[in-house]
């Protein structure tokens, strides 16, 4: 590890190979992995000026973060073939921005992170999923997603307001099947012993609610979720995505 004094380009070309970013980066240092398949570990956020860009390129990529990210940016496309994106201990409230590529691509959670400043920018419905470790992520039934939006009442608490089409309120469980939870009836989010997503159709930004009661200050924030600038719907983001 350490800082170069200049700007620098890395060419992984042809093998597999694999990058180790330990250091608090002033420069500007793109990574290239080449053909085959490449492993990106990022164990230290940049300092303010840094920015760090990864470039997965063919093949089956991996790219682990394992360390809070709280300055510079990081910048990653996994380009073509079935890359992992990976996150362990790594809060995000600096700025990181994942452009997976095409094929179908996994993105895991091993604990739960703030992902205030997390960005997935091409997200790809029935393609592109995600993986919660269920240590971290406590569901026992499977797990709902909630469509709708954050609202901050007049008290201030900030509360997340179920989307619904003619009283019945936009909720899917793993198999994507609507659940019964129509306005003054069905079923009610609280006693369920799944795992509990909010996805904001404002903001873009995924939550995970514990314990389903739809109060915000509790929730965690995975990510902002969108595809190709366009913020996600029922029709480009499936619950059996998660």
């Amino acid at each position: 590890g350490g800082d170069p004094s200049n700007n620098l380009t890395l060419n992984g070309n042809a093998g597999n190979d694999e990058y180790h970013f330990n250091y608090n980066l002033t420069k500007n240092i793109t990574a290239m992995g080449g053909a085959d398949n490449d492993v990106f570990n990022i164990t230290q956020s940049p300092s303010n000026s840094g920015v760090l860009t990864l470039h997965g390129n063919g093949a089956s990529d991996q790219f682990n973060f394992s360390s809070d990210i709280s300055a510079g940016t990081i910048v990653t496309f996994g380009n073509a073939g079935v890359d992992t994106f990976q996150f362990d201990n790594a809060n995000v409230t600096s700025n990181v921005t994942l452009y997976t590529g095409d094929d179908a691509d996994k993105l895991s959670f091993v604990t739960k992170n703030s992902g205030n400043n997390l960005e997935i920018s091409d997200f790809t419905v029935d393609s592109d999923y995600f993986e919660f470790n269920s240590a971290a992520f406590n569901g026992s039934d499977g797990h709902v997603l909630v469509f709708g939006k954050a609202n901050t009442l007049g008290t201030g608490i900030q509360t997340f307001v179920a989307d619904n089409e003619s009283g019945v309120i936009q909720a899917f469980d793993n198999t994507n099947a609507q659940i019964e939870t129509e306005q003054g009836g069905g079923a009610d989010l609280l006693n369920r012993s799944d795992d509990i997503w909010l996805y904001d159709t404002s903001s873009g930004y995924l939550y995970y609610d514990e314990d389903g009661d739809q109060i915000m200050d509790d929730a965690v924030t995975i990510a902002k979720i969108k595809n190709n600038a366009n913020i996600l719907d029922k029709t480009t983001f499936k619950s059996s995505d998660i």
